[in-house]
């Protein structure tokens, strides 16, 4: 009986020995203690816009709005480039490149088509787990890109601006310039007692040489990523409307260079570029 007493007590001991071990266990660590690890506490990528420097820590990155691209057989998860730009003030429209540079001093510069044309991401997981070392803690992912071009260890972005544009994703890409938009034929829409001036988006599209026939969605995208998609029907309406003056002058900065209205109702604010998808043959 002592013998049996002795066995059960050392078995409980062992239990909560056990249980203890779990608890007091380190858990995987975070990409943002990861990176706190191997660069120090206070490391921060640094947005460089027009000499004005913005900086952000890796915890403020991995709180914004994040996506996942695929890129050769792995699940890279990270927040949109355009966001972040975003968040930092810049009108993409405005946007002339995107100079990147690495920890190791390495750097790429990725012209305004690309960075328009593909979903970049800055991406700090890969496969739901943090990027290893030599790798993070960001990198440029995007999808249609070489190897060459996913730059590792991003530690600095410096953006150059320019003249504003929109840009039209068709058959083929073309960009208008704001004074191009307001040689085009314009109409005027009355929402909340005010009064929009814009293009209509169905004469944007014939003045590309777009075969209205052929469209089946014309997507309206903003510098955030936010779009809506718009059918032939509403397009025949002559709405919705590229709007690029209120009740006169320029549109109030929150509406951005272009807003895009559709019956009497802002939809999209900051519009940057339009994605038209055809039907098919």
């Amino acid at each position: 009986m002592e013998m049996k007493g002795w066995t059960h007590r050392a078995g409980l001991g062992l239990v909560l020995a056990l249980a203890l071990l779990v608890a007091l266990w380190p858990s995987a660590p975070s990409q943002s203690e990861l990176a706190a690890s191997e660069t120090g506490a206070e490391w921060a990528l640094t947005l460089t816009i027009d000499g004005a420097e913005a900086k952000f820590t890796l915890e403020e990155i991995e709180a914004l709005p994040s996506r996942e691209v695929e890129f050769h057989e792995h699940i890279y998860r990270g927040t949109p480039l355009r966001t972040l730009l975003t968040q930092a003030g810049v009108d993409i429209g405005r946007l002339e490149a995107v100079k990147a540079i690495a920890a190791d001093g390495y750097r790429l510069e990725y012209e305004r088509r690309l960075v328009k044309r593909f979903d970049f991401i800055l991406a700090y997981e890969a496969d739901g787990k943090p990027l290893p070392q030599g790798e993070g803690p960001l990198r440029i992912v995007f999808p249609g890109g070489r190897s060459a071009q996913m730059m590792k260890m991003v530690e600095r972005l410096i953006v150059k601006l320019g003249e504003w544009r929109l840009t039209l994703v068709a058959k083929e890409e073309r960009e208008f310039t704001l004074p191009e938009l307001e040689r085009l034929p314009a109409r005027e829409v009355q929402a909340d007692s005010k009064i929009y001036k814009g293009i209509p988006l169905e004469a944007l599209l014939l003045a590309a040489g777009v075969d209205l026939g052929a469209v089946q969605t014309a997507s309206v995208m903003a510098s955030s990523g936010y779009f809506v998609d718009y059918g032939r029907e509403a397009l025949s309406e002559s709405e919705p409307l590229l709007a690029y003056e209120l009740d006169g002058g320029p549109l109030p900065a929150e509406l951005g260079a272009l807003a895009c209205l559709f019956r009497g109702e802002v939809q999209v604010k900051a519009v940057e570029r339009v994605i038209v998808a055809f039907k098919a043959e």
